[in-house]
């Protein structure tokens, strides 16, 4: 038997202990798949790391995702911890946009995500460092795709929050009874009022039927947390950087989710001189 296990999957110390004693009492073989350099377990050790270390591994250099070879580049600098050398990439290019405030800088961010993400925003993914701003982000996305008749005329509230069809959504809670995961994503394809219910379309093609008073775990998903679009690929992305989740990781995570163009937004507190201040965080 072969049990294989990602990185994001494996958790801290204690979770990885149980796993592979369950392994061994099955007489199973465990294969850990995954990047040690991205987000880290929430749970206490890293688990990943150290094994890969003591018994070895193969490791998989080539990146298939990015099309150019500079983002390529600039993605191998942000994970050895050479962000300044990367955002220099992204900066000469006019991927770096600075506002006077963290409000200009949303701002900013959602001036240039509407040009293509209110008709496409799957393809155009917002990532925050924190779940306020992910919230922020997520009306205003939402606001500018109503303003421009892309939503439709049913919408249910949940949780505070109103959902349109059209909308995307996050679903945030695993739930065996819908065949849903915490961190996927999907588009409403219809809204019953009277029952309550949502018909879902997953990025996966998977349509799913939600009664929201049974379920009512969804967010607004035009803007994610980079931590729950770790393994998302879009075609575009746009990062509002800076903040005190901003670290290494974060950062690599970031840079590597878009085929296509990724897109740095942050104010000019955060960036500092040169963009010295973010460098030192995204290192």
């Amino acid at each position: 038997t072969l049990l294989v296990v990602f990185h994001s999957m494996t958790g801290g110390t204690r979770q990885m202990a149980e796993l592979v004693e369950v392994t061994e009492r099955a007489g199973a073989k465990l294969v850990l798949v995954g990047d040690a350099k991205q987000l880290q377990p929430v749970d206490a050790g890293g688990p990943f790391k150290a094994i890969s270390e003591k018994v070895g591994q193969v490791e998989l250099i080539d990146i298939k995702r990015q099309r150019d070879s500079w983002a390529k580049e600039a993605i191998h600098r942000f994970s050895e911890g050479e962000a300044e050398r990367a955002l220099e990439e992204y900066a000469k290019r006019g991927l770096v946009s600075l506002g006077e405030n963290r409000d200009d800088a949303m701002q900013l961010l959602v001036g240039d995500w509407k040009k293509e993400g209110v008709q496409n925003p799957k393809g155009n993914l917002i990532l925050v460092g924190s779940n306020s701003e992910a919230r922020q982000l997520n009306a205003s996305a939402q606001e500018e795709r109503y303003r421009q008749g892309k939503l439709g005329e049913k919408s249910l509230k949940v949780e505070g929050t109103r959902f349109y069809e059209n909308d995307r959504v996050l679903f945030t809670k695993n739930s065996r009874l819908y065949g849903v995961r915490n961190g996927q994503l999907g588009t409403v394809e219809a809204i019953d009022a009277k029952s309550e219910s949502a018909s879902v379309r997953l990025d996966s093609g998977k349509e799913v039927n939600i009664s929201l008073k049974q379920y009512s775990d969804l967010r607004l998903g035009y803007a994610v947390t980079t931590h729950k679009s770790q393994g998302m690929t879009a075609e575009n992305t746009f990062v509002l950087a800076g903040g005190p989740m901003q670290d290494r990781e974060l950062s690599y995570v970031q840079a590597s989710r878009a085929k296509g163009v990724t897109r740095f937004y942050t104010d000019k507190l955060e960036a500092g001189d040169n963009l010295s201040q973010l460098s030192r965080a995204m290192n």
